[in-house]
């Protein structure tokens, strides 16, 4: 069984964290899991209230006794995130130009795949597009009442 004792310290900031707005429910889960082996509940106990495996538990709680209760929180994710470089932008802009099809999120993630080797989900490249204020669709009504006849 697992004796969880925490210093004055360690114990404000538990508190604190736990109060914070900002915590997410992951992290507010793992803080609980800690409060509760310190008010002296056992790890199976724990697993049946907040329905997570005892393996998962011991894991966190054996974190704050290692590293703290700064690695409670989730941390950032750490992968290389895609953003759109100048460069990029401008072979879809001159692409996208030359008006010979009709382009689609899907199509032009396709195209950057086999002209540039970049690969975007559809709905990821469409985001990021409009981020940007990069207009790739045409309208879906035609605009020919509004030109006058001659």
């Amino acid at each position: 069984m697992y004796r969880v004792h925490l210093s004055d310290e360690q114990h404000a900031e538990l508190q604190c964290l736990t109060r914070d707005l900002h915590t997410k429910p992951r992290a507010r889960d793992r803080l609980e899991m800690v409060r509760l082996a310190v008010a002296g509940m056992s790890i199976p106990g724990i697993a049946r209230l907040l329905r997570i495996s005892e393996v998962r538990i011991r894991f966190w709680i054996k974190q704050l006794c290692t590293e703290g209760c700064a690695e409670l929180p989730d941390q950032p994710y750490v992968g290389q995130t895609c953003k759109p470089t100048p460069g990029f932008l401008e072979a879809l802009c001159q692409e996208v130009r030359k008006r010979d099809r009709t382009w689609t999120a899907g199509r032009l993630a396709a195209w950057l795949q086999v002209q540039h080797g970049l690969r975007f989900r559809p709905q990821h490249l469409g985001t990021l597009l409009k981020r940007t204020s990069f207009a790739y669709r045409r309208t879906k009504r035609r605009l020919k009442h509004s030109v006058a006849e001659k």
